[in-house]
């Protein structure tokens, strides 16, 4: 698990670079992104367990 977060770490912080951002914010954006999929992951598991329709 840890290197799947330093993968997309690493995969974020450069295409932030890539885009533009400064270099003091990219590795900021990085986690910010890391986290809202995993809110995203266990929101739908939750939706899941809880049996909401689609």
């Amino acid at each position: 698990m840890a290197l799947t977060f330093l993968f997309g770490f690493g995969n974020v912080w450069a295409l932030a670079l890539r885009l533009g951002v400064f270099s003091w914010v990219a590795p900021l954006v990085a986690p910010a992104v890391d986290l809202s999929i995993l809110g995203l992951l266990l929101a739908i598991r939750r939706l899941v367990i809880q049996g909401a329709d689609s």
